[in-house]
């Protein structure tokens, strides 16, 4: 649908299996991109891919936009590292030639309480290093790889995109989450902020703002407790988001949203008809918010 042959992305926070950043990155290589994938260095001996079967996080994500006959660079860094984040971006670029895409959907993973939801952290709870390392993830390692980013877009003259995956907690409060509400409505602001500073550049600067999406995340516990039953994963997000309404807040098109709903939103952002758009914070809710 979209020509992006010719162009260079890199895409952060990819080793989720059933993740937005995986999703996101392989609609770009089939739309024709090439396309460099980040997650962070993980410690010794640590396997988050442990119960995936032959997941291997980000190399896997590679090997599919190679099997789609794009190139691909896996790039390990943790985005709230300056100098990490500034040798991922010359790494591309040195790879490549060029970076024409930025897409920024690392986050902080959220602790999971024990009914296997996002665990709710009231404001006079909050602990400092909650706080700190949420707004750092979220907020702060985007504003390295734009920085970092923006500086080659700007030298090699030809524009650019930068996409920012906020969330509609970035538009509203929501108790117990204000350190995401928070980051997340910083970098819409910051979004809004490099889009005015970019623009004479050619750089288009926005954000997507995902309602409820099913990324195993939250919901990962019961899900896989549905699956184990014998339940498949259609009839299982079906019964957990929608007739029992365990995993609440689905919008006017009655389904939660899948990673693969935000990739076309990024592919559409990323690619020359979104040539006229920038400054915005776009909802991809299924109509879960309108009007903000």
């Amino acid at each position: 649908m979209y020509d992006l042959a010719g162009k260079v992305a890199l895409v952060t926070g990819t080793g989720n299996r059933r993740g937005i950043g995986r999703a996101i990155a392989v609609r770009l290589a089939r739309e024709g991109a090439d396309v460099a994938v980040n997650d962070r260095p993980l410690p010794a001996g640590a396997n988050p891919w442990s119960g995936q079967g032959e997941w291997r996080g980000v190399e896997s994500v590679a090997d599919e936009i190679r099997a789609l006959g794009r190139r691909s660079l896996v790039v390990l860094a943790d985005v709230t590292d300056r100098s990490q984040v500034q040798a991922m971006v010359d790494r591309v670029v040195n790879e490549f030639g060029r970076i024409d895409i930025l897409v920024n959907n690392a986050k902080w993973l959220e602790p999971i309480d024990e009914d296997g939801g996002t665990a709710k952290t009231n404001v006079v709870d909050m602990t400092d290093e909650m706080w700190t390392a949420t707004l750092a993830v979220n907020l702060t390692g985007p504003l390295y790889t734009c920085q970092a980013a923006a500086r080659h877009m700007i030298r090699q003259g030809e524009g650019g995109k930068i996409i920012n995956i906020a969330s509609l907690k970035g538009k509203r409060g929501k108790e117990g989450r204000s350190a995401v509400c928070a980051s997340k409505g910083g970098l819409i602001r910051l979004t809004e902020t490099l889009a005015l500073e970019l623009g004479r550049h050619n750089i288009n600067v926005n954000a997507i703002c995902p309602g409820a999406t099913v990324t195993f995340g939250s919901s990962s516990k019961a899900l896989a407790a549905a699956l184990a039953a014998g339940m498949s994963e259609e009839d299982a997000i079906e019964e957990l988001y929608v007739t029992s309404g365990r995993y609440p807040a689905i919008g006017a098109l009655g389904r939660p949203g899948r990673p693969e709903d935000q990739a076309a939103a990024a592919a559409f952002l990323a690619s020359r008809e979104a040539d006229f758009i920038t400054g915005q914070a776009i909802n991809v809710c299924g109509g879960q918010l309108m009007g903000i």
